[in-house]
């Protein structure tokens, strides 16, 4: 459980014109101390995640993947001792270096940076792949184009799926009820107590989930 910048923020790298919501060191660390003052961290909500478009367009002189120098100016290590993060992985969806070819030294690089576990996308995979959709881990509760019964509906089938749990919003400034239904200590209670394990769907003269 715990909050992925990329559904709504997407590969916003323009901090010129939108210094407060493009993907930044300035932005993950909000996020990071929202979750901490307002409740997701204790909730369970325990990992900030960065997805694309947090590194430079070319690799350093010794192949390892840097940080964009402007974005994030004192690098991804300081970033990781700050708050728990996950990074996503010849380019990524929104055009930067990939982590094909250098599998073993970008593990490297993660590792020596502190990074606690690793997001990695097939998003430009062939038919004959198997598909994971992306959007089924992100939760949009909170976000743009949902109505308040269609969010709970999202964060009700969610739980029971064991999906996990990865909030994609702008805590800053989230409406009180998408909040409260984000600690739903009750939703909360059955994805916690599901695992890695979804419901099972019984059918007899009716259809339920248990």
């Amino acid at each position: 459980m715990g909050w992925l910048s990329w559904e709504r923020f997407r590969s916003n790298t323009d901090c010129y014109y939108d210094a407060d919501n493009c993907i930044s060191e300035k932005l993950y660390m909000q996020m990071a101390e929202h979750m901490e003052q307002d409740g997701y961290l204790a909730a369970g909500y325990e990992y900030v995640s960065i997805d694309d478009c947090w590194m430079a367009m070319e690799r350093g002189s010794d192949g390892r993947l840097v940080s964009d120098p402007k974005r994030f100016p004192r690098g991804i290590k300081f970033l990781a001792d700050y708050v728990t993060v996950t990074i996503l992985g010849t380019h990524t969806c929104g055009g930067y270096p990939r982590s094909k070819f250098y599998k073993e030294l970008d593990a490297q690089t993660f590792a020596d940076w502190g990074i606690d576990s690793l997001k990695l996308d097939g998003c430009y995979s062939g038919i004959e792949d198997m598909k994971d959709d992306d959007i089924l881990i992100q939760i949009i509760v909170g976000d743009f184009g949902l109505r308040y019964e269609q969010q709970k509906s999202q964060m009700a089938l969610w739980a029971v799926m064991a999906a996990p749990l990865m909030m994609s919003n702008d805590l800053r400034q989230i409406d009180p009820q998408s909040k409260a239904l984000l600690l739903n200590k009750n939703v909360l209670k059955i994805r916690g107590s599901n695992g890695n394990t979804r419901q099972k769907n019984i059918r007899s003269k009716y259809s339920t989930i248990s």
